[in-house]
């Protein structure tokens, strides 16, 4: 493995902090000091040390001051619930996203009996009270239903990198980190059934997808994960080394070179836009940040930077 190699994707848009960062990250983190379940206080302080909240402030800089809180609450349970899925069998984890699932988009018949669940339930309480954000809760389960499938573990093996970028646009959790900058900056209606919006989507998304591959990978190689979910490695790195018959090294400079292409792409189509409504624009800019955000969070944040 490479651990010598840091990643060195370059991009032509600058990222932004949200003003309001130092004041928002201590009080999510003492929301889910006092909320999550962490075994002990070791463990909450790895949790704090990632900057999980950080990814927010950094992907939705012109996130309305009032909304950045829930906001950077909705990512960060994502984080937490993808790490704990990780030490889950598959059996197990699908159980569990079952529950999720009917918690998440507020079941009657469903009701918390851990702690874990009694956080997602009264959290998807308030942002189903949300009408906007509440609308695209089934992102957060597809996301869900795709994390826990039994063809996890094929993409370890897999040269089909095409297919491998369409998987895990939904099995990454892009959904949700969308639906959140939809709501944060009150984008109500981005016209996301527009060709030019959704190449938009897609082209933002891979390149938010594969630059985590990159950052994560050492992390994901060293990991210790018990459960089947996490031994499931799906990484784009092992998928070039296949497809192109490389090694690692390369393949992950052949990734940069690809995300760099892809930013292009992405600006390319974004020359496209005068048709659209002001919503529509707006949701472009702010997926135009979240490629710079992602970037900049991933090389600075605690995350990764502890290998």
């Amino acid at each position: 493995m490479s651990d010598s190699f840091t990643p060195n994707v370059s991009s032509r848009i600058t990222p932004r902090l949200h003003l309001k960062t130092n004041e928002v990250i201590p009080q999510v983190d003492e929301w889910f000091l006092h909320h999550w379940p962490f075994l002990n206080e070791a463990v909450y302080e790895e949790f704090k040390s990632s900057d999980p909240a950080l990814f927010t402030c950094y992907a939705a800089p012109d996130a309305l001051d009032e909304r950045l809180e829930l906001a950077c609450k909705l990512l960060n349970l994502g984080f937490v619930v993808d790490d704990a899925l990780d030490n889950l069998s598959m059996e197990e984890a699908q159980g569990s996203c079952r529950k999720f699932v009917g918690l998440i988009l507020g079941h009657e018949d469903v009701h918390p009996s851990t702690q874990i669940e009694k956080v997602i339930h009264d959290l998807y309480i308030e942002i189903r009270s949300i009408g906007e954000l509440g609308q695209n809760n089934c992102e957060v389960v597809q996301w869900l239903k795709f994390a826990t499938r039994h063809d996890r573990s094929k993409w370890k093996s897999s040269s089909d990198f095409s297919k491998y970028c369409e998987y895990r646009f939904l099995d990454a959790g892009y959904g949700l980190t969308i639906s959140m900058l939809r709501y944060a900056l009150d984008i109500k209606h981005p016209q996301r059934d527009d060709e030019v919006v959704s190449e938009c989507e897609h082209l933002v998304g891979y390149h938010c997808m594969l630059v985590n591959d990159l950052f994560s990978y050492r992390k994901e190689m060293a990991s210790r994960s018990t459960g089947e979910i996490g031994e499931a490695l799906i990484n784009s790195v092992l998928v070039v080394q296949n497809s192109r018959g490389i090694g690692e090294h390369e393949a992950m400079m052949w990734l940069e070179r690809y995300c760099e292409k892809l930013e292009g792409q992405f600006e390319g189509v974004v020359s496209r836009t005068a048709h659209l409504g002001e919503d529509a624009k707006k949701y472009i800019n702010a997926l135009r940040l979240l490629i710079a955000g992602k970037l900049k969070w991933s090389t600075v944040c605690g995350r990764y930077k502890k290998l």
